[in-house]
């Protein structure tokens, strides 16, 4: 969330206002205490997309096992390898999907 101007300081309590979700959830999802429910990763994705003015696949927010589409943030936000192009710094969270494989 470091390369966007809304959620690059203290992105918990702006990005509740704007999803109208609770502060504690916001919180525990961007420190990742939590993985979002399908609503409120939608919830985040679309207040994500109206900050940067930008459509998101919400697998460039939130990575399953650490797993993102794209290489960066810088990448897909489309900013100009800011500091922080090393880092997909855009992600809110990853999530743990159980194997279900079998293996």
């Amino acid at each position: 969330m470091a390369h966007t101007n809304r959620y690059a300081f203290d992105p918990a309590p702006r990005m509740a206002r704007d999803t109208g979700l609770s502060y504690t959830t916001i919180y525990n999802i961007l420190h990742g205490y939590n993985s979002p429910t399908y609503f409120t990763a939608i919830c985040i994705v679309e207040a994500l997309e109206k900050a940067t003015n930008r459509k998101f696949d919400p697998r460039e927010i939130f990575g399953i096992h650490e797993q993102f589409p794209t290489e960066s943030g810088c990448e897909f936000v489309g900013c100009r390898h800011c500091e922080y192009s090393d880092l997909n710094t855009t992600v809110v969270s990853t999530v743990e999907v159980p194997d279900r494989s079998g293996n």
